[in-house]
């Protein structure tokens, strides 16, 4: 990132985020909030066969959480539940250009949210 706060693709994300909106049907939904901002994502998920296909997220909140979750979802879609549960924020900043230092607890809530839905569908057994 040079020249600017926030990463070109960052900002596009934020502006433009992917996969905004709820899943439809959902089959597990998680929500983590930042407690030093109160910003707030729910992610919702849609899943077959063991796998993520459809990642939906609602988030209150600066740039840097809209497009955090909205990267969590681009990256969660399509992978399997053990797949979708490595993503970090490391894989969230490469994803977005980098994250500013003091925004990164910010863009933590998709991974986090998206961990709580990963964590109800496993206590479930991996079904809907």
């Amino acid at each position: 990132m040079t020249g600017s706060f926030f990463s070109r693709r960052l900002l596009s994300l934020f502006l433009s985020p992917h996969n905004a909106g709820t899943a439809d049907p959902c089959h597990a939904s998680g929500e983590a909030v930042n407690p030093a901002c109160n910003d707030m994502t729910v992610i919702t998920l849609t899943v077959a066969h063991g796998r993520i296909t459809q990642a939906r997220f609602k988030t209150q909140g600066c740039a840097a959480a809209v497009a955090g979750a909205s990267a969590t979802t681009v990256l969660a879609q399509g992978r399997s539940f053990s797949e979708a549960e490595t993503i970090t924020l490391d894989d969230l900043c490469d994803f977005l250009d980098g994250i500013p230092d003091g925004k990164k607890a910010c863009a933590a809530t998709g991974p986090a949210a998206l961990a709580e839905a990963l964590g109800r569908l496993r206590e479930r057994g991996d079904r809907p």
